[in-house]
């Protein structure tokens, strides 16, 4: 099972910065991934390619 991590609970995380908007994913996760981040976040939605077969999505918050 793959989750993205909340800023506390990782370190050495990969950041990813986006205009005004800093995306924090465990490095490890990031590892294991075959495909793309997909990030919406006008509609706090995502998904991840995990590989040829299966996608996860996830829902998020964005705090400004």
């Amino acid at each position: 099972m793959y989750e993205l991590a909340q800023a506390e609970q990782i370190k050495d995380e990969e950041v990813f910065k986006v205009d005004e908007i800093t995306i924090l994913i465990d490095p490890q996760v990031v590892g294991d991934l075959d495909g793309d981040i997909v990030i919406d976040h006008k509609n706090n939605y995502g998904f991840i390619l995990k590989n040829s077969f299966e996608i996860l999505t996830f829902g998020m918050k964005v705090n400004k």
